[in-house]
């Protein structure tokens, strides 16, 4: 292909969730998009998943222009607002991260298809996970 640049790309499921959840440059046209990726992924082709993510760019966190508009430092400052959380309060942070842990192990095996329990509970884009502290 004339005019092609070659970019190396390594990514995990994780990595992906976090491009569909946060990723506003739309670089895929769809949801349903990464969701063909991914049964392409499942079935030995890694093609479309590898597309996807050479096509964009996605920080996966961050500030940018106005903080009236977004914030993250608003959004963890906020986070007591957060009404029901998987934890109590009252308890220190690594018994929040068990309370946490246990919530998430309670959920059905599918609960986030096509994505797993680990990857979607392992998110830098999370707005309920930074909470822990």
């Amino acid at each position: 292909m004339q005019g092609a640049n070659l970019v190396r790309v390594r990514v995990d499921e994780t990595a992906l969730l976090n491009y569909v959840l946060a990723g506003t440059n739309f670089a895929f046209s769809s949801y349903g998009e990464v969701l063909a990726a991914t049964s392409a992924l499942r079935h030995g082709d890694a093609a479309p998943l590898l597309r996807l993510a050479a096509e964009g760019y996605f920080p996966l966190e961050g500030d940018s222009g106005d903080p009236t508009g977004f914030s993250v430092d608003a959004e963890v400052a906020a986070c007591v607002d957060l009404s029901p959380t998987p934890w109590d309060w009252s308890v220190s942070v690594g018994e929040r991260k068990e309370q946490f842990a246990e919530s998430v192990s309670e959920l059905s095996t599918n609960y986030f298809a096509p994505f797993s329990r680990r990857a979607a509970t392992n998110l830098a884009s999370s707005f309920v996970k930074p909470c822990l502290w």
